[in-house]
């Protein structure tokens, strides 16, 4: 169980903010959750619409489109890209 920062984004404007200690299947069940609330029921019923995508370059977890969500550990420090020669500026 570790401490994670979960937000959320209406495009690139900041919607949501929570700090939770959970394991990783309880964060997968709360972005889920908070997807859910944008979606009709039909569209509920599409399972690809509530994937929890794992982004392990980045440490962070994805859920929804648009509005999405985002997961990553509390003491995330994300890491610039980096290229063969070094890092991208």
């Amino acid at each position: 169980m570790g401490k994670w920062v979960i937000e959320g984004f209406d495009s690139t404007k900041p919607i949501y903010r929570e700090e939770v200690e959970a394991d990783l299947p309880r964060i997968k069940e709360i972005l889920r959750g908070l997807v859910r609330r944008h979606l009709t029921s039909e569209e509920a019923r599409n399972t690809e619409l509530l994937h929890v995508h794992c982004d392990r370059a980045n440490d962070q977890l994805t859920a929804g489109e648009n509005p999405h969500y985002v997961a990553h550990p509390r003491d995330h420090v994300l890491q610039p890209a980096m290229t063969t020669d070094g890092p991208v500026e």
